[in-house]
């Protein structure tokens, strides 16, 4: 193994794993990572998933399922996967692609010589960054607050206490050992963005992709919808720009394993944030394309017109 390690937090209720996951830990290597795989859920891990992993050089470790991916990535801690390390890169499965080579916002983020770096930093409910992909120098991993972090009981938290305990607990550690933090996205710093911190993985989603700043959708963005934001069935024609993923990688994933929550009627809190985003020119298309179905005697443009 190199001494850059990725502790990947896996979980599918199925046992199988995504195709769209199965290249996220190719790019992931073609960053100079070796991985090891917390397979959630199962203490055996699933056939399928041990023969690619084997395949793949990857190392795969099955868990019960509990504590989320800060539970996950604490059990391979616990088994002494990042103990030899010099880079240790957190990760986990909630996010479609990367939708672009994912190497070269890597390496940038490492040229900087930070202590600590991810893809998105955000100012929701305190700083700090968001946790599913984040990566320390060895330093930064082994220092007090880091570990103390990582010493608390997620198995036994609820996935509120896991986000403000775990993520927004990282970002705390990160300022109170004063290490320098650098994000591919860093946080709005707009006196509204201020003033209503959002995440901009989700009211931002299509303007982050397209900036090639991240490289990701998050699979809730999809799968939910949690916003109700109008624009989030354009995300074929966002993906459909990428040489390197596919868009049916999705379409399966979402046929398979769809949304469990109840669906939901947009409130005033989502036309606010709709306002606010950075992709209300997707807003104004998608209002348009409302308006053109329902105003009563509009001629829609016949094709020879």
């Amino acid at each position: 193994m190199t001494n850059d390690v990725c502790l990947f937090a896996h979980f599918d209720p199925t046992g199988r794993l995504g195709t769209h996951v199965r290249h996220y830990l190719q790019q992931i290597q073609h960053c100079g990572f070796d991985i090891v795989m917390a397979v959630s859920g199962h203490e055996t891990v699933p056939e399928e998933i041990a023969a690619f992993c084997a395949a793949s050089g990857i190392t795969a470790v099955g868990r019960p399922n509990g504590g989320l991916d800060f539970g996950a990535w604490q059990h391979l801690m616990r088994a002494g996967f990042a103990e030899n390390a010099t880079t240790i890169l957190l990760a986990n499965d909630s996010v479609f692609g990367p939708l672009f080579p994912l190497r070269p916002v890597v390496d940038g983020l490492r040229r900087t010589g930070a202590d600590a770096w991810g893809m998105v930093e955000t100012l929701e409910m305190s700083w700090h960054l968001q946790s599913w992909f984040v990566g320390m120098t060895a330093a930064a991993f082994r220092s007090p607050g880091v570990q103390r972090v990582f010493a608390q009981p997620f198995d036994a938290m609820t996935k509120g206490e896991i986000i403000l305990h775990g993520e927004i607990g990282l970002g705390s550690a990160f300022q109170a050992e004063k290490l320098r933090v650098v994000a591919a996205r860093a946080a709005a710093q707009s006196v509204l963005d201020r003033l209503v911190p959002g995440n901009a993985m989700q009211i931002d989603w299509r303007s982050v992709v397209e900036s090639r700043t991240v490289p990701f959708i998050k699979v809730e963005v999809l799968r939910d919808n949690p916003l109700c934001l109008p624009w989030v069935a354009s995300w074929p024609d966002v993906v459909q720009t990428s040489d390197i993923f596919d868009e049916s990688w999705i379409t399966d994933w979402l046929a398979r394993l769809p949304s469990t929550r109840p669906a939901r009627r947009p409130k005033l809190i989502t036309l606010v944030r709709a306002l606010r985003s950075r992709d209300r020119g997707s807003l104004w298309a998608t209002l348009r394309r409302i308006v053109a179905r329902q105003v009563p005697g509009r001629r829609r443009p016949s094709s020879d017109s």
